[in-house]
This record gives C-alpha cells, sequence and structure tokens, in this order.
C-alpha cells in the first residue's frame, strides 16, 4: 500500500470527468500515490471501468440531513452526493500517511507531489467571495442568528473545499460524526459541503497559494485574463454554469479535457507515471502577485463605475449637493497627491 491516496467525488453522471481528473493527474500532475473514487450511490458495474485501471473505490451510501435529499434553498440547492465529501474525515482514510482531495471539474496541469507532506489541512481561500459568511446562504433567519452567535468569527476567511490536503492525523475517533451533525445543523444553509467543512476547520486550517486552486471562470470573467493567460498547477472549473465546465464544446479548453479522457483508457493507474513539470515557489509566487493586482485593479475599476453611476443619479435628483461634494472630492488627497499637484 502507498502512502498517499488522491481522492474525487461522483455520482453515475460525472463518471467521464472522473476519468479526465485522473488522467491528468497522471499524465501532468505526476501522482504516484493510490488513486480512490468516492462512490456515491453507484453499482459496481458502474465503478468497473475504474476498478480495472487499478483504481480503488470506496462506496458511500448517501447521507441525508433534513426531510429533503439536498443541501440548500432555492437557487442555492445541491444534490446531497456533495454530502458524501466528508466521507474523506472517517476512520478509513487512516490507512494512508496523506490525503489529496480534487472536484471533478478540475483539470490537472504540473506536478501536485509538492501537495503531500505538510501536517494539518492545506485549501486555498477564495479570493473572490473570501470571508466565512459567504459560505452560507440566508436561508432560515433563526438558523443564521445561531450561526453568528456560536461562530462569532464570520468574517474571517475561508476556503473553497475543491482542493484539500492534508495528513490524516487530523482524522479523530469522532471526527466523522461532528462533522455529520454539524451538517445536520447547518446544511440547509450551507453553501454547498462549504460551509460544513469551514465552521469544522475553522480554526485549524492553513492556505496554499492560488496557483494549486485555479478558479479559471471567475478570472476570465471578474478579472478578464485571456484563457492563454491562465497558468497554475490546479484549473478549477467552479460554478453552476454549463458553459464554464471543460466538457462543454464551446469551453476554450474543451481539447485539453477531450484530449485527458480519451487517455484515460489506456492508462495503467499502477504504473509509475510520467515525470511531471513543476511550478518552483518563486514562479507561483510572481504569478500570484500578477494576480492580485489584476484582481485589485479590476475590483477598484467595478467600484468606481458604481460610485460614478450614483454620482449621475445623485445629480440629477440633487445638484445642488452634488457640486458640494464634488467640491470636497476635488481637494481630497488621491493615493497620497494633492489634486492639482
Amino acid at each position: 500500500m502507498k502512502k498517499s491516496v488522491l481522492v474525487t467525488l461522483a455520482d453515475r453522471q460525472f463518471l467521464d470527468q472522473v476519468k479526465q481528473l485522473f488522467a491528468s493527474a497522471y499524465l501532468a500532475g505526476g501522482w504516484d500515490g493510490d488513486y480512490l473514487l468516492l462512490a456515491h450511490d453507484l453499482s459496481n458495474e458502474e465503478t468497473k471501468p475504474f476498478r480495472e485501471r487499478g483504481i480503488l473505490v470506496k462506496d458511500c451510501p448517501p447521507l441525508v440531513f433534513g426531510e429533503k435529499g439536498s443541501i440548500g434553498q432555492g437557487q442555492n440547492t445541491w444534490s446531497d452526493v456533495v454530502w458524501s465529501k466528508l466521507y474523506l474525515f472517517d476512520q478509513s482514510f487512516k490507512r494512508w500517511e496523506h490525503v489529496v482531495f480534487l472536484d471533478s471539474d478540475i483539470i490537472v496541469r504540473q506536478s501536485i507531489l509538492t501537495m503531500v507532506g505538510a501536517d494539518g489541512l492545506w485549501a486555498a481561500t477564495d479570493n473572490f467571495y473570501p470571508a466565512l459568511r459567504n459560505r452560507f446562504i440566508e436561508g432560515s433567519p433563526e438558523k443564521i442568528k445561531r450561526l453568528k452567535r456560536d461562530y462569532a468569527n464570520l468574517r474571517g476567511r475561508s476556503f473553497n473545499s475543491g482542493v484539500l490536503t492534508y495528513h490524516t492525523d487530523l482524522i479523530k475517533e469522532d471526527s466523522f460524526e461532528k462533522l455529520k451533525k454539524s451538517a445536520w445543523g447547518y446544511g440547509d444553509v450551507s453553501y454547498s459541503d462549504e460551509g460544513v467543512l469551514n465552521l469544522f476547520f475553522q480554526k485549524s486550517w492553513r492556505p496554499l497559494p492560488m496557483t494549486y486552486n485555479m478558479l479559471v471562470p471567475y478570472w476570465l470573467e471578474h478579472c478578464r485574463l485571456r484563457p492563454d493567460q491562465i497558468r497554475g498547477v490546479i484549473w478549477h472549473f467552479v460554478g453552476r454554469r454549463e458553459k464554464d465546465k471543460p466538457w462543454h464544446k464551446n469551453c476554450p479548453f474543451n481539447l485539453i479535457w477531450n484530449e485527458n479522457r480519451k487517455r484515460f483508457d489506456s492508462i495503467d493507474f499502477n504504473s509509475l507515471p510520467p515525470l511531471a513539470s513543476e511550478m518552483s515557489s518563486t514562479e507561483s509566487r510572481r504569478y500570484c502577485r500578477r494576480l492580485s493586482w489584476r484582481c485589485f485593479f479590476y475590483f477598484r475599476l467595478r467600484l468606481d463605475r458604481q460610485i460614478g453611476l450614483i454620482g449621475l443619479l445623485l445629480k440629477r435628483a440633487d445638484p445642488d449637493l452634488y457640486y458640494q461634494l464634488k467640491k470636497i472630492k476635488d481637494v481630497l488627497p488621491i493615493f497620497g497627491h494633492r489634486a492639482g499637484a
């Protein structure tokens, strides 16, 4: 048995996505540990293609919390398949020293071997919706009030649960039961599984560089990156829109996704993978700095535009007040320089 395992989760609707993910982890990520599929309500016949290629399968009976078999409310509703991610923290995973979990809507682009070895749980901050309160929806006012009471620091940073890496020492005898209890309490207001996982690891998780969880649709839409400007170790196609997913024919990354999917059928996952290119820590830091400046620039631009629209409305409603405020603005320091200096 190997010391580390790469895990993903799927039901019968995402089996092709799992094949692509594992192929990209083998071919581009150089993953030489075990591979394991958390099989949510799948038959032996459906998991046979994975077992034949050397991939382990863990059957996951559906975990349903509450009266309905889904999470959230209204438009923010997910299938109960996401709850099967909680199985990552039951005792069976202690047979390995280290676990790396990747969502099935991911393409691995460079070596992920550097994700193994550190203590604790590591995940990437969601830089676009970083606050813990963003991991919950305004569903039940009573539960949100209790959430704020029990977990005072809802302004703290949170992580995206699509990429997780952790040492199994953090799995205790009651970890799985505590997670299920939290799901019972807050599942209907949790943004997917992320709310519950963020509560559980709120004080102990550590941040991965954003290059290990590039939220591709956000960077393309919010910060106007071109597809050829996307780099990083792991590309994560987050969101609910089908057009953003790499298996969609119009997605600019569809060719890469399809090539990986086709090559799955010829891979023996018990054999050593090809040598993968590695993103150095220096290269990762430089790229992260560039992304941070890009993010700052476009969010500042959007804010200026919104303020400008408010100014136009104010000018129409109360011209005198508008021009008084404009005079004040013209003499305020801007980035350390006075107007006209």
